[in-house]
């Protein structure tokens, strides 16, 4: 089913962080596509995270695209980031305030309803 964020509009969304139990419940309206990024994954850490192990190079490639063109839409752009040839990442949050804000859930659901189905392909 998808999240009703999906019918939203980033620019529509409140400029500012969310946290706690706002965070907690925007997670698990783009669960099981996105999840928040654990405190020992680095730069990953408080991040909205999408990854998938996708069939080939140009599978990854139409992917990114496909990302590409809902984040020009909206004007709220993910990290992007083929590697290993077949395996996705996306990061969202919000860089100028430098982490997430409602914003990001809404592009994470959008995002989710063009994405191939998320997996945990190995940690680089």
């Amino acid at each position: 089913m998808a999240s009703s964020l999906a019918l939203l509009r980033c620019a529509d969304a409140v400029r500012k962080r969310v946290s706690g139990d706002e965070v907690r419940k925007l997670a698990a309206e783009v669960a099981p596509a996105w999840r928040i990024g654990s405190e020992d994954e680095g730069t990953l850490a408080g991040r909205l995270v999408y990854q998938a192990k996708v069939k080939d190079f140009p599978a990854a490639l139409a992917a990114v695209n496909k990302a590409g063109e809902v984040a020009e839409a909206e004007q709220h752009h993910p990290d992007l980031r083929i590697h290993g040839w077949n395996n996705l990442e996306l990061i969202l949050y919000t860089h100028d305030l430098g982490g997430l804000t409602k914003a990001d859930f809404i592009m994470a659901a959008k995002l989710a309803q063009v994405l191939p189905e998320p997996s945990q392909p190995p940690k680089l």
